[in-house]
């Protein structure tokens, strides 16, 4: 394919140069360099092979000499390839022959670190399993780790803090969060070694336990947890005591994938007789748990229970809010909102979610047209059950029309995780959605193992990143240059880019310098009714 575009000017090659990880030499048939890029430093102070590692500079001249009569070829060698390095990495150097090409005369030799390429594929490894905050395996990394589990007997503990939400109400969400780092560290501390402890999301955590055979073992091991969560806590100046309702569900290596389910039941019937105890899973426990939780939901849908709360999207540049992400929530019986985290997985299964996201975004929607000039775009989740219906087109133009909103004000969000695994119904709703000049955001982007060719069949608009590489932005390089790689992706694509979780000033300021457009968190605004944001875009 021949290159038709316009030649670069010399000050953006530079710039691109200035930003390469990579380290390129141009030296003349005897060694000696005539050109290095900025990454190069080291290389510059003699010979391409004097920052070679000695025991592999006979294999570098050998490749030289091989490759006299070729046009190119590879070596992976010990090397050192940046300014300032402390030791050998291992290097992939590639040498190219342009000793024919007047304009070069020489040897072009392009060195790359494999070993901090790998390093920050742990890195990105690692934030898609783990919790951002409290660096326990996340639900992904325990559903797989019990998916794989081949020990005869293990237990599962689903842990859920009691009187969690007083405190974030009272204290903060600042003091929250050193509350769930604490918990997670006395977690750590009260399990026997090689138990597995992770968070699930909110204040649920999970112990899996192995090689279990009796209830009283696993029993035992949640009174060690109950009584280390019960341990006074100083926090924010004051003295903070807590309980947790422990549900224990034990099984074998066939049973597994099941066992989560029903210690989260059993946890239900602690919570129902009274908080801070443990319930061992019984057989109908997860039916019971389900029905109730099920009543809840409908009682919630049939009675106005359900709320829309939208949470500002804002140009990191301009400070200006530019969108809205609507949120559902719980009417309380005080009449405060609450997250249904405890019923979105049932409204999963049960279809219960198609229901409330019809009513979530026909909501959206109503409020959306109120906001001409003032907000912008309205930002709408679609789960899985959702996706795969094969009237979702045809309910959203519906919504559209019937509101009088635009199709280039919407944009509906999908987790990655579930265009990863999304089959044909979700793929034609996609292509019918777009057709409606609809917007299309991939959520938590780079945790859900979605490839690029499913961003160009979507005909993804925007990618949001995961909040957990957001988190270790201003004091995690590795995360730094993860963000760094996907926001210099979603240029390439020509994809807006949007980051979520942003908790400080720090986080913002440098999300903007690595070119990210858009953003999200508590730090930019938290979720409020309609008529609240209105307000304070007004």
């Amino acid at each position: 394919m021949t290159n038709t575009s316009p030649s670069a000017p010399a000050s953006f090659l530079a710039a691109v140069l200035a930003h390469s990880r990579e380290a390129i030499v141009v030296s003349d048939q005897q060694g000696n360099v005539r050109w290095s890029s900025p990454h190069a430093s080291v290389l510059v102070q003699g010979r391409p092979f004097d920052a070679v590692h000695p025991d592999d500079r006979r294999q570098l001249a050998g490749a030289y000499r091989q490759l006299a009569s070729q046009p190119g070829g590879t070596a992976e060698l010990l090397c050192r390839i940046s300014d300032g390095a402390d030791g050998w990495r291992v290097s992939e150097v590639v040498i190219a022959n342009r000793l024919d090409d007047p304009e070069v005369a020489g040897w072009v030799t392009v060195a790359r670190d494999a070993f901090s390429d790998a390093a920050s594929n742990a890195r990105l490894l690692h934030r898609a399993t783990h919790d951002s905050l409290t660096e326990l395996p996340n639900r992904a990394a325990l559903l797989r780790h019990l998916e794989n589990h081949n020990d005869d007997r293990i237990a599962v503990l689903f842990v859920d803090l009691d009187g969690f939400k007083a405190v974030n109400d009272n204290l903060g969400h600042a003091a929250g969060d050193k509350l769930l780092v604490a918990t997670a560290e006395r977690l750590r501390r009260a399990v026997r070694p090689g138990d597995t402890v992770g968070r699930l999301g909110g204040d649920e955590f999970v112990v899996v336990a192995s090689g279990v055979e009796r209830a009283s073992d696993a029993m035992e091991i949640a009174n060690r947890v109950r009584a280390a969560i019960s341990r006074p806590l100083p926090l924010a100046g004051r003295i903070v005591r807590l309980s947790a309702s422990i549900g224990i569900a034990i099984g074998s290596e066939a049973r597994t994938s099941a066992l989560l389910a029903d210690a989260d039941a059993a946890m239900y019937r602690a919570k129902q007789a009274g908080r801070d105890r443990c319930e061992l899973f019984e057989t109908g426990m997860a039916d019971a748990a389900r029905v109730a939780s099920e009543t809840v939901l409908r009682a919630a849908l049939d009675n106005d229970g359900l709320a829309v709360v939208f949470q500002p999207i804002t140009d990191l540049h301009t400070a200006a809010m530019v969108a809205a992400e609507a949120r559902l929530r719980l009417r309380g019986d005080e009449g405060d909102l609450l997250a249904p985290a405890p019923f979105v997985d049932l409204a999963e299964r049960s279809g219960l979610i198609v229901s409330v996201g019809a009513g979530l975004l026909d909501q959206a929607c109503a409020d959306a047209c109120r906001w001409t000039g003032a907000v912008g775009q309205v930002w709408v989740g679609l789960s899985a059950r959702q996706l795969a219906e094969c009237r979702l087109a045809g309910l959203v133009e519906s919504a559209l029309v019937h509101h009088e909103l635009a199709p280039d004000r919407l944009v509906l969000e999908v987790e990655e995780r579930v265009l990863a695994a999304a089959g044909e119904d979700a793929w034609r709703n996609l292509a019918d959605i777009k057709d409606l000049g609809v917007g299309l955001c991939v959520d938590d982007f780079g945790s859900g193992g979605a490839s690029l060719a499913y961003l160009r069949r979507a005909r993804v608009d925007i990618i949001k990143l995961d909040g957990a590489f957001v988190a270790g932005l201003g004091h995690d390089g590795g995360d730094t240059e993860v963000v760094r790689a996907f926001i210099g992706l979603g240029e390439a694509l020509g994809l807006t880019t949007a980051a979520k979780g942003i908790e400080n000033a720090t986080q913002a300021e440098l999300l903007a310098e690595l070119g990210c457009q858009l953003g999200q968190g508590f730090h930019l605004g938290r979720p409020v009714l309609a008529d609240e944001l209105l307000a304070g875009a007004s």
